[in-house]
């Protein structure tokens, strides 16, 4: 089965300066059809940049203006240089409030999340501040702010964070920050906390429901009302450590980890199929979890063994899986997959091996255009965009 050729749609979309920046650790795409958000390092600073897809010319505010002749219509990058340094690691958009969350590992208890307004039609706005915070020492001088994710526009919460040492959540009206989970402890046979948060997702059609997971390959359904992470907490036990998760409908899930595992669960099943032995087929897969909740489908030719920071996005409407894999002879370093079938699919132009990096640190479905289908934009010196043919 073949996604239709890009090759005559694909567009390097970043100009020389943006194009430099190897280091991409985020994408986020906004709605209305109107703009594609990156976060990268470079220099060993921090950048935020948001491209105006359809503009005709580049929209002015105080930010610095970047424009670039490669597309037709013309589209503009806006970047905010951050006077911090350290990989970014998440780039969120509150799209309720167009709040954008920002995080990257600064090395410094105080620092490693900035929050700040997003209004990409006026000037900055100045009645929301930015923020510059971090996990703070209660739980050591050397947490690290590793996801992040916005919350359900009924929500109270603005965002929450996976760090190192547990989730942090960010309050809507006076943006305090609070640690939602227990300390985690140091010995190995304790409670498992969440630690080491890579993935995170509030469910879209519940705002009190935050999913988190990480490196114990444990994804906690947690409710905000009455969180519990005790041994009868609510939860899904993935073969490995969890890099990604997202929300499908109101009863499914797609999670990806690594050693190679790329599943989807049924939220209604999840507890009546537990203590089953994973059945992934690779040989060469090792399971973290001695037992996992029973998947309702598995894609097999995914390939991801070790990288926890890689590319992964899911478009629902065209039922297509974006996933970055660790490439090799046989394993592209971006593979397409149908959601619902979970089989490879064949598309010349995005399967393309780039022998100059080793993964794909970030990748994201948005939409160009109202009633189209959606471009994926993937970053690898630059941000390049692929688009069905029309």
């Amino acid at each position: 089965m073949e996604y239709p050729n890009t090759t005559n749609l694909h567009r390097s979309i970043s100009d020389n300066s943006i194009g430099s920046a190897k280091r991409f650790g985020a994408i986020e795409s906004g709605s209305s059809s109107e703009y594609v958000l990156s976060s990268f390092t470079f220099d060993g600073h921090i950048y935020t940049s948001h491209l105006d897809v359809a503009a005709p010319v580049p929209r002015h505010g105080q930010e610095a203006d970047i424009a670039t002749d490669l597309l037709p219509s013309r589209p503009s990058w806006r970047t905010v240089i951050y006077d911090m340094q350290g990989p970014s690691t998440s780039l969120n958009l509150h799209l309720a409030t167009q709040t954008l969350a920002m995080t990257w590992l600064s090395g410094n208890s105080q620092t490693g999340i900035a929050v700040s307004p997003m209004n990409i039609s006026n000037d900055l706005d100045t009645d929301r501040p930015f923020i510059f915070t971090g996990p703070g020492t209660s739980r050591g001088s050397d947490v690290d702010v590793q996801s992040s994710a916005a919350a359900h526009p009924d929500s109270s919460l603005l965002f929450a964070f996976g760090t190192s040492q547990g989730i942090l959540t960010m309050d809507k009206r006076d943006f305090s920050a609070t640690w939602l989970s227990p300390k985690p402890s140091s010995e190995t046979s304790a409670t498992p906390y969440p630690k080491d948060v890579f993935a995170m997702e509030f469910l879209s059609d519940n705002p009190f429901i935050l999913l988190s997971g990480g490196r114990n390959g444990i994804l906690n359904i947690t409710d905000l009302r009455r969180p519990r992470f005790e041994s009868d907490a609510d939860v899904i036990l993935h073969p490995s450590c969890i890099t990604h998760i997202k929300q499908l409908d109101m009863h499914r899930l797609i999670v990806a980890g690594l050693n190679s595992s790329l599943c989807q669960y049924d939220l209604r099943y999840r507890k009546s199929k537990m203590a089953q032995k994973s059945p992934l087929p690779k040989a060469s897969r090792t399971s973290h979890n001695s037992t996992s909740t029973a998947s309702i489908l598995q894609y097999s030719e995914y390939q991801n063994s070790a990288s926890i920071q890689i590319g992964f996005d899911v478009d629902t409407v065209s039922g297509i899986v974006a996933a970055a894999q660790e490439p090799d002879e046989y394993h592209p370093i971006v593979q397409l997959f149908s959601l619902h079938g979970g089989h490879t699919l064949s598309s010349p132009e995005v399967h393309r091996r780039f022998a100059d990096i080793e993964v794909v640190k970030s990748l994201k479905f948005a939409e160009d255009f109202e009633n189209r289908p959606k471009s994926l934009y993937v970053s690898y010196n630059g941000i390049h965009q692929f688009s069905w043919r029309q």
